[in-house]
């Protein structure tokens, strides 16, 4: 990015910052951080797709103050972050992400420290602006303050307002900046902290590695891929994973094979409901949305006619005794309607389906199955 692109996106987090004074507005820095702090999906299959999601939205908050925006992205693969196969000597973060301070943020930053800095350490401060050196970490700024600068009048403490005045003053000159930036400021599980680099010793592909990743067409080049042709069983967890949008999205050949877990699918007993189902909705199958659909007022019509009356605790206590195996509920969930203390259902099997030719069927558990399951041939 040139320089005039990476100042108008700090322009674009600067606006979004001054949001954070309207908390209603979901746009702000905040209420986005929010978002991914409490929902983000980590470990598992929808960790590319959430997160490009969640960017693509993020974006759109910024264009909203300037149109012609996009974001970039860190190509990590670049040399000054491999430096020659010697990554811990490599760029820890872009040069646009590091703090610096500003000619303006200096002067508001002297002006606000107490006790006073002198006159040579006020021209310190100003110089290092005017030269605009870069700093990592926040620790190598409060470093380079104290012994290079030497203002020593600041604690690491969170309520030291020498210290909060010179993050404030950081953040000002550069909105990409974050006093505690991913991944230069890294903790790991044993408390141990530095820079990513110094703690786990790189942990960004290397040109190697994407150059092995990118020559692969397909998944299936991996060995992955369905029954008929991949090595590699494909398994997802979760009702998406059946949807007849995915169907739509990505066709049956891809999908044939893929295993799936779900609390509840289309089991042996129910292939009357599901004909039925499929010929007054016009849908290609039956699926755990409109089991629960049918299943969940099923649950509330017995309570209801169990305890007599309309009443929120005497409904919740007859949920709390309900031990259903036939009637209409009962029909529309695998195990017994029957829970426990703490409000879950028990006696209750986990139900495998997996894609095949074009329809997610049931295949675990077997007495339960509507099918076989395929496995890769090796």
């Amino acid at each position: 990015m040139c320089d005039e692109d990476v100042d108008q996106l700090r322009a674009a987090f600067r606006r979004i910052y001054a949001l954070d004074d309207y908390p209603e507005d979901r746009r702000s820095y905040n209420n986005q951080a929010l978002i991914h702090q409490n929902h983000c999906q980590h470990g598992w299959e929808r960790f590319l797709p959430w997160h490009r999601a969640y960017l693509y939205e993020f974006e759109q908050n910024l264009q909203d103050f300037f149109p012609d925006l996009a974001l970039p992205y860190w190509d990590w693969n670049m040399p000054q972050y491999w430096h020659r196969g010697v990554p811990k000597k490599g760029w820890v973060l872009p040069k646009a992400f590091k703090a610096f301070l500003i000619p303006a943020a200096a002067e508001q930053l002297v002006a606000s420290l107490n006790p006073a800095p002198s006159a040579k350490q006020k021209a310190a401060f100003l110089k290092l602006a005017e030269e605009r050196k870069l700093f990592t970490t926040q620790h190598a700024f409060f470093c380079y303050v104290i012994s290079c600068i030497g203002y020593t009048d600041v604690t690491p403490r969170p309520d030291d307002q020498n210290r909060r005045a010179m993050i404030r003053a950081l953040v000002d000159s550069n909105a990409l900046w974050y006093p505690l930036r991913y991944s230069a400021e890294y903790h790991d599980a044993q408390g141990q902290s530095g820079t990513i680099n110094e703690i786990i010793h790189y942990h960004f592909p290397s040109p190697d590695d994407m150059a092995q990743i990118l020559s692969l067409n397909t998944f299936r080049d991996f060995g992955g891929g369905n029954a008929s042709h991949g090595k590699l069983p494909l398994v997802g967890n979760g009702a998406p994973f059946g949807s007849p949008e995915l169907l739509k999205t990505i066709g049956p050949e891809l999908l044939e094979g893929l295993l799936f877990s779900v609390a509840n699918w289309p089991i042996k007993g129910q292939e009357e409901f599901i004909e039925r189902f499929k010929k007054k909705t016009g849908e290609p199958f039956l699926t755990q949305d409109a089991l629960c659909g049918y299943g969940h007022p099923s649950i509330l019509a017995e309570a209801l006619e169990a305890c007599g009356a309309a009443d929120k605790i005497k409904v919740a206590e007859a949920i709390r005794a309900m031990n259903l195996t036939t009637g209409p509920a009962a029909q529309c969930f695998p195990g017994p309607i029957k829970f426990d203390e703490k409000g879950r259902r028990v006696d209750v099997p986990m139900i495998f389906a997996q894609w095949q030719k074009g329809v997610p069927i049931t295949v675990f558990p077997t007495n339960l199955a509507l099918a076989t399951a395929v496995w890769p041939s090796v």
